[in-house]
């Protein structure tokens, strides 16, 4: 299982990545929250913060490390939808682009949780 606060990291590399832009910060639905997380994406290269873990990103696609996990997040895209893995959970997802929206399906629990901009 992905843990429920390295999700939001996840959706916004994703959403960073395919508008093509930097975000700032995300709204987790599920947790009712605005996470404020800086993430660009220059190509393939990225450069992040999530401030509320204080926790650097850095790397390129598909593989990012999590500084403060340690770990690498795997993340592979095909048009919209980017399939993934959590290298430090053992755990498998995938996350559907629409917009600026972000929808999070974790394998493990068999569930979606979704993200927006702001």
């Amino acid at each position: 299982m992905i843990l429920s606060e390295i999700r939001p990291s996840i959706a916004a590399l994703a959403l960073a990545h395919t508008l093509g832009r930097p975000v700032s910060s995300i709204y987790d639905h599920a947790d009712k929250a605005r996470h404020d997380i800086s993430i660009t994406v220059e190509g393939e290269t990225v450069d992040g913060m999530d401030r509320s873990r204080l926790a650097k990103f850095s790397g390129s696609f598909p593989d990012i490390l999590d500084h403060a996990r340690k770990s690498y997040i795997h993340l592979s895209r095909n048009g919209s939808r980017y399939t993934g893995y959590d290298h430090k959970s053992s755990t498998h997802f995938i996350i559907d682009i629409r917009g600026e929206t972000a929808a999070l399906y974790d394998h493990d629990t068999e569930s979606w949780t979704q993200f927006s901009l702001g």
